[in-house]
């Protein structure tokens, strides 16, 4: 809130040119700012830092609409610093709408491709989901008890190095459908960038047919930490266990 507070305060002292000038980049600005990952997480882990909760975040981001009221009438702003001074405003709102809607949950910015005719990006259904739906671009039929057909997704993502994006099923056409993706959950490594295939099965004595625009399988992004192998001479010495067995070993 102080920054957005020094802001303001910077606002009303420009100039009218300089004031012009800014009017220009408007939407550069907001869209920016908007779609700047970083700028949202950093913002979000100065405000945890802080201590502020969910409840304070909201409190704070309704306090800004009685600051700019007061700056608009304090300062006598024109017409034109008022209107860059909405404009700020309604970036500031939306950056604090994003973090809001985060929760305790990071934003990781994913470049996709859409290198089929009708592919569309993978959406969440609920801002809580750990998952996000896979569309199909394109009418997709797998044949009674066929095995290995691979769904075209028309997606090819940049995943950041330390994740990976793993294939789910999705719940619904598990229980209303004979679909299994195959290799549940199927890892979607860093380096790779060709398109995303989904690989499926068909376990009914009946074919699939399944439209363009339908939700195939959904994808959970993971953190992924890297192993560091250490040979040693006997592992019970530093495992902190002594369990051996495996295998249905503890019964049924």
């Amino acid at each position: 809130m102080e920054t957005f507070y020094n802001l303001i305060n910077q606002i009303a002292s420009l100039s009218e040119e300089e004031v012009e000038q800014l009017e220009s980049s408007y939407e550069n600005l907001f869209e920016g700012m908007i779609n700047n990952t970083e700028l949202i997480n950093e913002t979000r882990h100065q405000m945890k830092a802080a201590g502020m909760s969910i409840s304070d975040i909201t409190n704070d981001k309704e306090g800004i609409y009685t600051i700019v009221n007061h700056i608009k009438e304090a300062e006598e702003l024109s017409e034109k610093k008022a209107k860059l001074l909405d404009k700020i405003t309604e970036i500031v709102v939306a950056i604090y709408d994003k973090i809001l809607e985060m929760g305790d949950r990071d934003i990781l910015n994913i470049p996709v491709e859409l290198c089929r005719e009708n592919a569309k990006l993978p959406t969440y259904a609920h801002s809580g989901d750990a998952g996000f739906d896979i569309y199909l671009p394109e009418d997709f039929t797998i044949k009674a008890h066929e095995t290995g057909k691979i769904a075209k997704t028309g997606l090819k993502m940049a995943i950041p190095d330390g994740y990976e994006l793993q294939i789910r099923p999705r719940s619904g056409n598990s229980v209303k459908t004979t679909l299994r993706i195959a290799n549940a959950p199927g890892t979607i490594d860093c380096g790779y960038c060709d398109e995303i295939g989904i690989i499926c099965d068909n376990i009914g004595d009946t074919d699939l047919e399944f439209k363009a625009g339908d939700r195939i399988a959904q994808g959970v992004l993971n953190i992924i930490p890297k192993g560091l192998f250490n040979q040693v001479d006997d592992i019970l010495k530093v495992a902190g266990s002594n369990r051996q067995g495996g295998f249905g070993s503890t019964g049924k």
